[in-house]
């Protein structure tokens, strides 16, 4: 692809899909996958549908190489400079959406983007779908942690990485959803995160829809890529709000 740009030498990277040639806000797409790899259901239907409502996008692929943190992170606010840079993108409309352990991705990066003044890479607003927020045992996705810190998993370490812990009064503006019967990220990771963008002041919309399996994307047949179960019509009006809380917040 003539758009890719590959991240500090290594086969991660990010792919760049521009509606046209017209200077316009940009989303970034952070795909889950337990920090193990990035799911397909949630790059391609995500980006088309983002295309379709007139931004540039892009699509990041950080598990190329399973690098243990901070590096992903480094990854994502890279990613974040290096298009705000970008002659077509509007420098103060960059939204970043995160699906699961991209979602963590996604409020670590927002908790702690001051620690690394060498990126602008504060996002404008960050949309978290069914996110991995805590690393509290009663909570957490506990794959997503192991597969991030390896064996640097001292209790100074997830806390760190706790995004409920760390959100802040420049915590971005916060889209969240996410189902109350998610069977492998329990819907209290969202909860967690809304009480703390409260208590910051941080403007959030949240939505907690009664059903639906884990890893549902845009819940849409194209998202689905053939596995019916993550089809679900209801949960799919997530994206117009979104899209409603974008316009109205930026």
């Amino acid at each position: 692809m003539d758009n890719r740009v590959f991240l500090f030498n290594t086969p991660n990277y990010f792919d760049i899909f521009y509606k046209d040639m017209k200077k316009r806000g940009l989303v970034i797409i952070v795909p889950g996958g337990g920090y193990d790899h990035c799911s397909l259901k949630e790059g391609s239907s995500v980006s088309n549908s983002f295309l379709e409502e007139g931004y540039h996008t892009v699509i990041l692929k950080y598990r190329e190489t399973l690098d243990l943190a901070p590096m992903p992170m480094k990854e994502l606010m890279y990613t974040i400079d290096y298009m705000r840079h970008d002659d077509l993108v509007i420098k103060d409309k960059i939204i970043v959406i995160g699906f699961s352990a991209g979602a963590h991705l996604v409020g670590s990066v927002a908790s702690h983007y001051m620690e690394y003044p060498m990126y602008d890479a504060r996002p404008n607003l960050c949309v978290l779908s069914y996110p991995v927020i805590s690393s509290n045992p009663l909570f957490w996705h506990e794959g997503s942690f192991k597969n991030l810190l390896g064996n640097n998993n001292s209790e100074e370490m997830l806390k760190y990485y706790d995004i409920s812990l760390n959100c802040h009064e420049h915590f971005p503006p916060t889209f969240l959803w996410h189902t109350a019967t998610d069977e492998s990220v329990n819907y209290m990771n969202s909860v967690l995160m809304v009480n703390a963008l409260k208590k910051n002041n941080i403007k959030f919309e949240y939505h907690l829809f009664p059903s639906g399996v884990h890893g549902l994307s845009m819940a849409t047949e194209e998202s689905a890529m053939g596995d019916l179960i993550k089809v679900n019509k209801y949960v799919s009006r997530w994206f117009k709000m979104c899209i409603d809380f974008i316009n109205d917040t930026l």
